[in-house]
């Protein structure tokens, strides 16, 4: 009677493994070589520190935006405040020949938004089929309607809501792909 306990646990034992082995990993989206959801940690460790922070929870500036400040203390108006890090700050940018890559962070430090802003078409690799430069009746054609769409100044938005996909585009083009949660 104990050898067949022994063997009907091995057995449940087995098949436990064999479902955990067999579970489909969950895809995380994926865009310029980062993972959203990935650690601060981890985004440092990929792309480097940060040239510039952005400092979302203060005020805006006499122009409306929020405050940037550069990271490595050459620039005195514009340097991080004393005692902070960059860890402190949810949004951080690095900037690249011909555009600019920003990126945010949930509170728990996860990354919850990549942002690729360029008027270059290498700068910004494509993403769902979609490309800087690309014509928005192009992007339609790729993608359908979008969930929805705004007019904001000379930009138009499009928002991919199943995508986690915002396309923002000028003068009928792309210039600006966003990936978030």
């Amino acid at each position: 009677m104990k050898e067949i306990a022994r063997l009907a646990f091995a057995a449940a034992m087995f098949l436990g493994t064999c479902q955990d082995l067999s579970a489909t990993p969950v895809a995380r989206p994926t865009y310029l070589g980062l993972h959203l959801g990935q650690s601060q940690a981890e985004v440092k460790y990929l792309l480097g520190y940060p040239p510039n922070v952005i400092d979302s929870e203060a005020s805006k500036d006499a122009f409306g935006g929020y405050l940037v400040y550069q990271t490595d203390g050459r620039d005195p108006i514009n340097k991080m405040p004393a005692g902070k890090s960059i860890n402190d700050f949810l949004k951080w940018s690095y900037s690249k020949p011909g555009g600019r890559i920003d990126l945010a962070f949930s509170r728990d430090r996860d990354l919850e938004e990549i942002t690729c802003y360029s008027n270059e078409f290498r700068m910004c690799p494509p993403l769902y089929g979609v490309s800087v430069g690309q014509s928005e009746a192009s992007v339609l054609a790729e993608l359908g309607e979008p969930s929805s769409s705004h007019l904001d100044g000379v930009a138009k938005v499009l928002n991919y809501v199943s995508f986690g996909l915002t396309l923002t585009l000028t003068q009928g083009r792309v210039y600006m792909i966003t990936l978030r949660r």
